[in-house]
């Protein structure tokens, strides 16, 4: 294993860990307390640099995996969702990069199922599974995000 591979593989498991750390305080902190808010912005940017990192990792030479690339995307599109996600409740707030990013989803799912099999004529059970699930998601978000009404009452179910 390369050193900036093995490098990376520590940071991921860093930022994860202290995710970890970040959201278990957020959790048991009170909900709009200084504490809940500053430990909800470290998991926040922990885990989307942790999913980032799974992103890179699942890419380099001998460490190709689909189920650290699925997991990393599914993060990253759930983190930022989430976070994204505490707009909702305002009264004339635009779901138009919220929208964006369902579609994008969708796309990118269609992608991991439909590649190894037009590719390589096979189907990846992994890439399958998770792109299903996703692209479930991801379609029911775009079109809550079209309802800005239904999305105001249920803004903390959405995500």
């Amino acid at each position: 294993m390369t050193d900036f591979a093995q490098t990376l593989i520590y940071v991921h498991a860093g930022f994860g860990g202290l995710a970890l750390l970040a959201g278990a305080v957020s959790l048991i902190a009170t909900k709009g307390s200084k504490g809940h808010k500053k430990s909800g912005l470290v998991f926040y940017y922990s885990m989307l640099t942790s999913a980032c990192m799974a992103l890179v990792i699942s890419f380099l030479p001998q460490h190709e995996s689909a189920f650290l690339f699925s997991i990393g995307l599914f993060s990253s599109y759930f983190i930022l969702m989430g976070y994204r996600a505490r707009n909702f409740k305002q009264k004339s707030y635009d779901t138009k990069i919220e929208r964006l990013m369902a579609l994008t989803m969708m796309v990118v799912c269609v992608a991991m199922i439909g590649y190894p099999i037009v590719v390589l004529s096979e189907i990846n059970t992994i890439l399958l599974v998770f792109g299903l699930f996703c692209l479930f998601i991801s379609f029911r978000d775009y079109y809550l995000f079209k309802q800005a009404d239904r999305l105001r009452k249920r803004w903390l179910k959405c995500t």
